[in-house]
């Protein structure tokens, strides 16, 4: 989206109108595909995207910027009506709206004092303010790139995107460890309406996808489900805490402290799984891939964690490689596996899709 298409809409151009909603739905999906809004039907998912869309693009916005916040906070003022309703958090509670700008850092000081006074004695508010800002700081972070990518005209055309090699996860001895490079992170974070740029800025409005977009349009697929946490009782202090703040949708914090963890005592693969967890809750799957496939190289298929081929399967669908994810659905499919049904339909789901 750029000031040019902006202007196009603002003087009636249908054309750019339709542009525009259909990458503020985008921008909206980011938003709305975080577990914590426990959206399980895809199809009321896609209605609050298209709600969404349709309220960005009646805002007075007059950037990109703009628009961006707007898809953004009125995906968050869907996610978290929908999340109260199912949580019966009715009544005196703070208004949904002003709690999504709390959330992206766009409230009047008398609102955030407020918001966070009601919180301090109030569970459900506290918790939905948690969601809020888990889901809004994993769309907006998810956007790795700084710099839109170049105009059609200047664009090769492009392959279809190639799977990746996935390595055998059983192998028959468990192979030395190698060092790895460090995944690469994001820029820095400020508040919510500053990194919006970055998302506007690298997505392009075209029909054509980017990578990113492909990876989002997959994600739609994943089940709403967030990661156990079970394995907290194994643990003690800070790590215990970050799988049980992780297992209730917490998972932007749970990963920075899982990482942290894992680095102190890096011969402990469970937490390195923990971290990719985290990582595909908050669906990036830059980072939840590295991580599952270093348990995938390090530990003997007998000695993964309980439930480690259905999250690596997700961290495939996450990275857009679809046939090794199908591969690996196939898997479990035909096992014991409690998740044989729930993996069967995820892979004919795929293979519809693509």
């Amino acid at each position: 989206m750029d000031q040019e298409l902006i202007t196009r809409f603002r003087e009636g151009d249908e054309e750019a109108k339709t542009a525009i909603r259909t990458h503020l739905r985008a921008v909206a999906a980011r938003v709305l595909a975080a577990p914590q809004w426990k959206l399980k039907e895809a199809t009321t998912r896609s209605a609050l995207e298209v709600q969404a869309a349709v309220a960005a693009l009646e805002s007075p916005a007059q950037d990109p910027v703009g628009f961006a916040v707007a898809a953004m906070h009125a995906a968050a003022v869907a996610g978290l009506e929908h999340l109260r309703a199912l949580d019966g958090a009715l009544g005196d509670h703070p208004n949904a709206e002003v709690m999504a700008k709390v959330a992206l850092e766009t409230a009047a000081p008398g609102h955030v004092l407020h918001v966070q006074r009601h919180a301090e004695s109030c569970s459900a508010c506290k918790a939905h303010l948690d969601a809020l800002r888990s889901a809004l700081t994993s769309a907006a972070t998810a956007q790795r790139a700084t710099t839109p990518p170049p105009p059609p005209a200047a664009q090769k055309s492009s392959p279809s995107p190639k799977t990746k090699k996935k390595k055998d996860p059983r192998p028959k001895s468990k192979p030395p460890r190698r060092g790895k490079p460090e995944p690469e992170k994001g820029p820095p974070i400020g508040t919510i309406a500053i990194v919006a740029a970055l998302v506007v800025g690298a997505i392009w409005w075209k029909s054509q996808l980017t990578d990113e977009e492909k990876s989002w349009q997959a994600a739609a697929h994943l089940p709403d489900e967030l990661p156990p946490g079970a394995m907290a009782d194994n643990y003690e202090g800070g790590t215990r805490d970050a799988i049980r703040a992780m297992a209730n949708g917490q998972c932007q914090e749970a990963a920075g402290k899982l990482h942290m963890a894992w680095k102190r005592t890096p011969d402990d693969y469970d937490l390195r799984y923990l971290e990719g967890l985290a990582h595909i809750c908050l669906r990036d799957g830059e980072q939840a891939l590295p991580a599952l496939q270093d348990v995938n190289d390090n530990v003997h298929w007998d000695e993964l964690p309980w439930g480690f081929e259905w999250w690596y399967a997700q961290a495939l669908i996450l990275n857009v490689s679809i046939g090794d994810a199908i591969g690996e659905l196939e898997v479990i499919a035909i096992s014991n596996h409690p998740r044989a049904s729930d993996a069967a339909a995820l892979a004919d789901e795929l293979r519809e899709a693509y």
